[in-house]
């Protein structure tokens, strides 16, 4: 776990130092106000949840997909069914 620690810290402390990150455009210009990140974080969720729900309105984009199904555990699923079955009509 303390590797990991190290390897990090050697590895961002080599980028910051690295000649090609000071002429990156923008780079020491200025720092991000609050509300400009807030701004970005906003329109980066707008975005992704706007792709998100015209993937998920396609023809089987939700029901046809196993990977976006909710699975109730497996106690929640056998008191589900011993409810639907105590009020089945005889």
């Amino acid at each position: 776990m303390m590797k990991r620690y190290i390897i990090a810290l050697f590895l961002s402390y080599t980028l910051v130092s690295c000649e090609t990150l000071s002429n990156l455009p923008g780079y020491g210009i200025g720092t991000i106000t609050e509300n400009e990140a807030a701004t970005g974080m906003r329109q980066a969720l707008d975005q992704g949840v706007g792709k998100g729900i015209s993937l998920l309105n396609q023809q089987d984009g939700f029901f046809g997909n196993e990977t976006y199904k909710l699975f109730l555990p497996l106690f929640l699923t056998l008191l589900f069914c011993l409810f639907r079955l105590s009020f089945l009509p005889v």
